[in-house]
C-alpha cells in the first residue's frame, strides 16, 4: 500500500502492512530434517607383521645305530675242580670202609656187565656238586683190577672183559665205601655140535 508523502508529495511512500503471524505470508514448504548419518569406520586393522625369515631348519642328525643283540649265554656246563693232592687211600673191597656205596662214585642205574663180553661203564666223580678232574677210580671185576683218572668233566670209561662171573666193585680216592654191580655168567654158545662119522 502506497501513501502521499507529506513533507515531498513527489515521493510516495509505501507502507508495508504489518505481517501478523500467519498472515500476507505465502505458504511455505518445510523441508524434511535430514539428521546426519552418523558413519562408523571400522577401526584400522593393521596387517600382521610378516615374520621375519627364519634361517633353515638345521637337519636332524642321522639316528645312532641300533647296538647289536647280545649273544645268547652258553650253556653253562658243570664246574670242575681238580683232585686235590691229599687223597683217601682205597680200601680192600671186603673190608668194612667199602661195605657202604661211595658217595661221590656214580654209575649208570641200570647197566649189565656180562663175563666173557666186551663190557662199557662210565663212572663220574662229584664231590659237593661238582665234577672232580683227575680223581682215581678203581675198578675191581673177578680176574683184574684197573685203576684211572676222570677227565675235566668228572669222568671215566672203562672197557672191561670180566672172565667169570662174581661181584664188581667201583671206588674212588675222593671219598670212601663202594659201589657194586653183578656180573653176569657168560653166555653159553647155542647149537649142537656136528655129527662125528666113523669108518
Amino acid at each position: 500500500m502506497i501513501e502521499p508523502n507529506a513533507a515531498d508529495p513527489e515521493r510516495d511512500t509505501e507502507v508495508i502492512p504489518a505481517v501478523s503471524s500467519g498472515e500476507g505470508v505465502p505458504d511455505t514448504r518445510e523441508l524434511p530434517v535430514v539428521e546426519d548419518e552418523t558413519v562408523v569406520m571400522p577401526p584400522l586393522v593393521e596387517p600382521p607383521a610378516s615374520p621375519a625369515p627364519t634361517s633353515a631348519p638345521a637337519p636332524a642328525p642321522a639316528p645312532a645305530p641300533a647296538p647289536a643283540p647280545a649273544p645268547a649265554p652258553a650253556p653253562v656246563a658243570p664246574q670242575s675242580i681238580v683232585a686235590p693232592a691229599a687223597a683217601e687211600t682205597f680200601p680192600a673191597v671186603h673190608s668194612a670202609a667199602a661195605s657202604k656205596p661211595a658217595d661221590c662214585v656214580s654209575t649208570p642205574k641200570a647197566y649189565r656187565v656180562r663175563a666173557g663180553q666186551m663190557n662199557q661203564i662210565v663212572v663220574r666223580v662229584r664231590v659237593a656238586g661238582k665234577n672232580i678232574e683227575g680223581a682215581k677210580v678203581k675198578l675191581t671185576a673177578p680176574g683184574f683190577t684197573r685203576v684211572k683218572e676222570t677227565d675235566s668233566r668228572g669222568l671215566v670209561t672203562f672197557r672191561v672183559k670180566p672172565r667169570k662171573s662174581g661181584r664188581m666193585y667201583v671206588q674212588s680216592d675222593q671219598c670212601s665205601g663202594a659201589d657194586r654191580a653183578t656180573v653176569l655168567a657168560a653166555k653159553q654158545a647155542s647149537g649142537s655140535s656136528a655129527p662125528r662119522f666113523t669108518g
